[in-house]
C-alpha cells in the first residue's frame, strides 16, 4: 500500500514538473515544442540552427510542410520558415509565434516555446516593450534606412507607419517582427551576417 502511494505521488510530481517546465525547460526534441528554446544567433540547437544542412533539419523534426520556394522551406512542427544558401545550409530562420498565412506558406500552430534571455510565447501575446525589457531599448528609424551614413549600428526599431515594426538586435542575431503592437515572429541569423534578410 505504501509503495503504491509513493508511486502515485511520484507520478503526480512528475506531471506537475512537466506542466511547469513549459517555457523554462530546454529540449532538443520537437515533439515538446512548448519546451523548445530559440537561441539568438543560432536557432534551436541540434534541431534547426544557422549553418545546419537542410537535410539534417528534415531528419531532426520528422515532419515537413508543403510550402517551398527556391530558397525557403516550411517546417510546421517548429512553426518556422527557413531560408537556405546555394550550399543548402540555413542562413535565416523565421519562427512564427502567431498564426501566419501567405501564398504557399501557412503556420496554423504557432511556436509556443521561448527565446533564451527573452520572453516565453506559450499562450502569451508579447509586446515590443516586453522585448526591449529583455534585450534593451532601441532607437526608432523610418524607411528608407541607410547603413552607410552611420544612421544605424547594432540595435534599432524600424517603424513603417502601417502598424508594422521590426526590432533588430543585429549584434545578437535576432529580430522581432511586430504587427498591431504584438510580436508575430522571430528572425534568427548569424550576427556576422548582420541581418542580410532585412
Amino acid at each position: 500500500m505504501h509503495l503504491a502511494m509513493t508511486k502515485a505521488i511520484s507520478v503526480v510530481v512528475i506531471l506537475a514538473i512537466g506542466a511547469i517546465w513549459g517555457c523554462t525547460g530546454t529540449s532538443s526534441s520537437p515533439k515538446s515544442v512548448d519546451a523548445l528554446v530559440i537561441e539568438p544567433g543560432r536557432g534551436i540547437a541540434g534541431v534547426c540552427e544557422i549553418g545546419m544542412k537542410q537535410a539534417n533539419v528534415k531528419t531532426a523534426i520528422h515532419e515537413w510542410g508543403r510550402g517551398q520556394t527556391t530558397r525557403a522551406e516550411l517546417a510546421p512542427a517548429l512553426a518556422a520558415i527557413f531560408f537556405v544558401e546555394k550550399s543548402t545550409t540555413i542562413e535565416f530562420i523565421r519562427f512564427f509565434v502567431q498564426p501566419y498565412k501567405q501564398s504557399e506558406f501557412e503556420i496554423v500552430t504557432p511556436f509556443a516555446g521561448s527565446i533564451k534571455g527573452g520572453p516565453c510565447f506559450s499562450g502569451n501575446r508579447v509586446t515590443p516593450k516586453e522585448v526591449e525589457g529583455y534585450f534593451g531599448k532601441l532607437i526608432t528609424v523610418r524607411p528608407p534606412i541607410s547603413f552607410n551614413n552611420g544612421q544605424l549600428t547594432n540595435s534599432y526599431c524600424v517603424v513603417d507607419g502601417t502598424g508594422h515594426e521590426e526590432l533588430w538586435y543585429r549584434d545578437r542575431g535576432v529580430a522581432f517582427y511586430v504587427q498591431s503592437n504584438i510580436v508575430i515572429s522571430i528572425g534568427i541569423f548569424s550576427p556576422s551576417s548582420l541581418g542580410s534578410r532585412e
